[in-house]
């Protein structure tokens, strides 16, 4: 899926404030911040709409703790019910902020990025699917 844009989404110029949009409200347990999470997940550029990552591509859902995500995460995912969906328009000072995130370091000056994954200052969009939840 990385390269291609997200489905039924619009790109925005810039997101200003964390947005979540419930899909599907589930009907299992709800994540908490303190929760550790089972997701399903397609992350792309909130300004072009293209997919830089997504779980699908592995064939594999993730397990991770809310303690250890992104700040958008951690804010827009707890209260999300197992078996739900939501949308997460996350603003770049709540993703990977002025650092972007870098793919490849530069081989010349290991300070450098050559090539970013979500460059710097990006707002984000994400489609989750929350599996499960301890």
């Amino acid at each position: 899926m990385a390269g291609t844009k997200l489905p039924n989404f619009t790109p925005v110029d810039r997101v200003t404030r964390l947005q979540c949009a419930d899909g599907v409200v589930g009907n299992g347990a709800s994540a908490n911040p303190l929760s550790t999470i089972t997701v399903n997940y397609t992350g792309a550029l909130a300004t072009t709409g293209e997919i830089f990552e997504s779980s699908l591509d592995g064939g594999e859902p993730i397990t991770l703790s809310l303690g250890q995500v992104i700040e958008g995460w951690a804010k827009g995912i707890p209260g999300m019910k197992v078996g739900g969906t939501r949308r997460l328009m996350i603003p770049a000072e709540m993703a990977y902020g002025p650092v972007g995130s870098c793919e490849k370091v530069s081989e010349t000056d290991p300070t450098k990025c050559d090539k970013y994954s979500i460059p710097p200052n990006t707002p984000l969009v994400f489609d989750v699917t929350l599996i499960n939840t301890q």
